[in-house]
């Protein structure tokens, strides 16, 4: 490539990165900002193909100078992360130590997709972003295999030929994931749109080169216009459901592969664009900030959970963070190229000490916490005694503590229809479940482990679909599983839907929601349609006894301690008197079994008994 080319490149590399900054600071703004990830694939294969067509490229040479370019780099920021990841979380340690392992290889994506790991900007993990280095290097190794052989004008066009074959099958399994709507295979690592983006262009690189089709292009600029105007409403609208988002996928791929072919001719109106000089000092560091863009995120994110800094404040600090490491890491390894090896082997040992360290004392799953059991000293009593013990109640035997019983008066009180007894309060500390759910979760966790120690609660922010998928199907235990869904963000009846059929049939409760007036009738509609769709689902009323509570939120609308204690009150309530029946797994055939007919609603209408939150 000459300079003025070169300096383009760097210009759409930093232009694709900012959105997919963009995405992973604000997923529920830039609801398309991973599409950048189709830009930058597609401007791979195009200077892949041109290059070989142009320069005299072999196989060998040609792999092993990519591996050199990305791997030292790599390696330094993955055994940096792991070593401060270990300091603070290292109990959590086998969530991300395979991920850290197989992202050495180049093979991240790959052991995400076997193990199950549903990747998303909010995955626990400050190596799930690895997926794309992972799958890039892997449309390397399959170029590479393509090239084998003496350069010839038929291996032109046989390699060309090959880039459109693996194109066509990429949108054909893009085609029959979106036409079954398989939700659960909509994940960022799949290679079904990223083998598209990068070898779709082959066959018109190919066209153009030999001196065919130029002239035959009018109004280009117009047509690149047009492009970007499609990709920017793509970006803030882009479809998360079925069909409509595979669709996305391969219009977005297309349409970006006949950009990036159009903006390296002479003379186009967007060269000036991509050389603004913040897109391409973005773009010369592009490697290294997308190195540290997760783990930066990951880590600022927790200490302002620790420090409780108000709303996104972490954001522009993780920002600013992330471009001081960034341009350390860029100036280490790619101004100065980094050769000296007591410095890798002292990165070495301390990866590899971790790596052993971990894999010696932890499971494959994170290690449950156990509180301490005190020392029992059996002694025998008579047999009267033992009879008078059994007759005693679970009030006589739970004693709850001085907060806790204040807490329980005090919400007995104010809500008569959740009235706990101390029998009740007994029961509840032997109650097991799984409680997944969005911010308000995560603030209300600890009243509910105060009220059911034995119930597991796992909430974050903006938690995709996938996600509670995968939670869903790995919770083996007892119990009920309890949603707490729809407070920071607008949802869609398909994934609440996909979401709830994961539970097969199980106890499952949906809390409705108190959120942003922008969604909130939309979320609390759809959380009741799917409650009455289901014959094993249960609505928690909170919007109706929250609602109008002026000190349940403050000006920010986060949850004060009244509303954590009545949420974790009114949960305890509807798991001792309101739990639905387990049904059949709706996949036996028999929809009568699960599924709740009009007169179950029409006679639940009718019924004296209050349903679940009602108040009359």
């Amino acid at each position: 490539m000459s300079i003025k080319e070169r300096k383009t490149a760097e210009g759409v590399k930093g232009f694709a990165l900012c959105f997919i900054l963009l995405y992973m600071a604000f997923s529920r703004v830039f609801l398309g900002g991973h599409l950048g990830y189709q830009m930058l694939f597609a401007l791979m294969g195009y200077e892949t193909f041109r290059r070989y067509i142009r320069d005299k490229t072999y196989p060998g040479p040609f792999l092993v100078e990519k591996v050199r370019a990305y791997w030292p780099e790599l390696f330094a920021m993955v055994a940096i992360v792991t070593a401060i990841y270990a300091l603070f979380f290292y109990a959590d340690m086998p969530l991300v130590r395979g991920q850290a392992l197989w992202s050495l290889l180049f093979a991240n994506n790959i052991f995400q997709s076997l193990a199950g790991h549903p990747l998303s900007i909010e995955q626990p993990s400050p190596f799930g972003h690895l997926w794309f280095v992972s799958l890039l290097m892997q449309c390397y190794l399959i170029f590479t295999l393509a090239i084998a052989g003496k350069k010839t004008r038929q291996k032109i066009i046989s390699v060309a030929f090959f880039g459109g074959v693996i194109s066509l099958i990429s949108a054909l399994i893009m085609g029959i994931f979106g036409g079954l709507d398989l939700a659960e295979a909509r994940i960022f690592y799949s290679p079904e749109s990223r083998l598209f983006s990068f070898f779709i262009l082959f066959p018109a690189v190919l066209y153009e080169l030999m001196g065919k089709g130029r002239g035959k292009v009018a109004n280009r600029d117009m047509a690149m216009l047009g492009i970007m105007i499609v990709f920017v409403i793509l970006l803030l609208f882009m479809a998360e459901a079925g069909p409509a988002y595979f669709g996305g996928l391969f219009l977005t791929s297309l349409l970006l592969n006949f950009f990036i072919l159009f903006l390296f001719r002479d003379g186009n109106a967007f060269e000036s664009v991509f050389q603004f000089p913040l897109f391409t000092f973005i773009g010369e560091r592009a490697y290294s900030i997308y190195l540290y863009s997760m783990p930066t995120f990951f880590f600022t994110k927790a200490l302002a959970e620790r420090l409780q800094l108000a709303g996104g404040l972490w954001i522009p600090l993780a920002f600013i963070l992330l471009l001081i490491v960034a341009q350390g890491s860029y100036y280490v390894f790619q101004v100065k190229g980094l050769s000296n090896k007591w410095v890798y082997a002292m990165l070495a040992t301390l990866f590899g000490g971790l790596m052993i360290m971990t894999y010696a004392t932890q499971g494959p799953e994170v290690m449950k916490r156990e509180t301490p059991t005190k020392p029992v000293v059996k002694t025998v009593k008579p047999k009267e005694d033992e009879r008078e013990q059994k007759k005693a109640s679970l009030t006589e035997r739970f004693e709850p503590s001085n907060e806790l019983a204040a807490a329980i008066e005090q919400v007995n009180a104010q809500k008569p229809y959740y009235k706990l007894t101390n029998e009740d309060l007994g029961k509840l500390q032997n109650q097991k479940g799984l409680l997944l759910g969005d911010g308000s979760a995560q603030s209300a966790r600890e009243a509910y482990l105060r009220l059911m120690p034995n119930l597991q609660v796992i909430g974050s922010e903006n938690l995709n679909p996938s996600w509670y998928v995968r939670r869903i199907k790995e919770y083996t235990d007892d119990g009920p599983i309890i949603l707490q869904i729809g407070n920071d963000g607008a949802l869609t009846f398909d994934a609440v839907d996909e979401i709830v059929k994961t539970a097969e049939g199980r106890p499952l409760f949906l809390f409705n929601v108190v959120a942003d007036p922008s969604y909130e009738d939309k979320n609390n509609d759809i959380l009741q349609r799917v409650a009455d769709k289901y014959a094993n689902v249960a609505l928690i009323d909170w919007y109706k006894d929250a609602k109008n509570q002026s000190d349940f939120y403050d000006d920010e609308g986060h949850m004060k301690d009244p509303a954590k204690r009545l949420m974790s009150h009114m949960l305890g309530h509807c798991l001792l008197y309101n739990m639905p029946e387990a049904v059949v797994k709706p996949d036996d055939g028999d929809k009568a079994k699960h599924a709740k007919t009009e007169e179950n609603l029409a006679a639940k209408e009718n019924d004296d008994v209050p349903d679940v939150g009602d108040s009359n």
